[in-house]
């Protein structure tokens, strides 16, 4: 019912752009400027940007409930900790345990990695999604405040999850 494929080539980086623009807007557009949340797909998030980003070591994955594509899941290897970057679901299939599975994917992900930690940045006003980290064993370390060149200013929250050894 849920799984999670590994993006690999331009097409899977292409249906993650997809659901990039479906998605980011119905969340950020209400919390920033529409304009930033545009430069922001547009630097980061386009197939192609994707596509450089796995060249260079990150890890993107197609979430899919039922055989839909219904999100996506972006992982990088830091020096000491694994940072889930990327963890983003259409509003219609939240609530299903699709973001659970990905946790937990992460978690088994970190851990075959030799990571012990795991950590991820989240938008400060994205109440619901906080408490969904936290509800999963994530803790509240601090703002951090993300300067991009547009000159916007966004504050986001860094949290943490460390792995025990089982």
């Amino acid at each position: 019912m849920i799984d999670i494929t590994k993006a690999v080539s331009y097409p899977d980086f292409e249906i993650i752009e997809n659901l990039v623009r479906q998605i980011l807007h119905k969340f950020y557009d209400s919390v920033i400027p529409k304009e930033h949340t545009i430069y922001f797909i547009n630097k980061y998030q386009t197939a192609k940007a994707i596509e450089r980003q796995v060249n260079k070591g990150s890890s993107y994955y197609i979430l899919k409930y039922k055989g839909l594509n219904v999100g996506y899941l972006g992982l990088n290897k830091e020096s000491d900790f694994l940072l889930l970057d990327k963890l983003y679901l259409l509003e219609d299939y939240r609530g299903k345990k699709i973001g659970k599975k990905a946790v937990e994917f992460t978690d088994s992900f970190a851990k075959k990695t030799n990571f012990s930690k795991i950590k991820l940045i989240v938008h400060k006003e994205n109440l619901a999604t906080i408490e969904f980290y936290k509800r999963m064993g994530y803790k509240l370390l601090e703002i951090i405040p993300n300067h991009f060149e547009t000159g916007q200013i966004i504050e986001n929250y860094e949290m943490e999850k460390v792995l025990t050894k089982k």
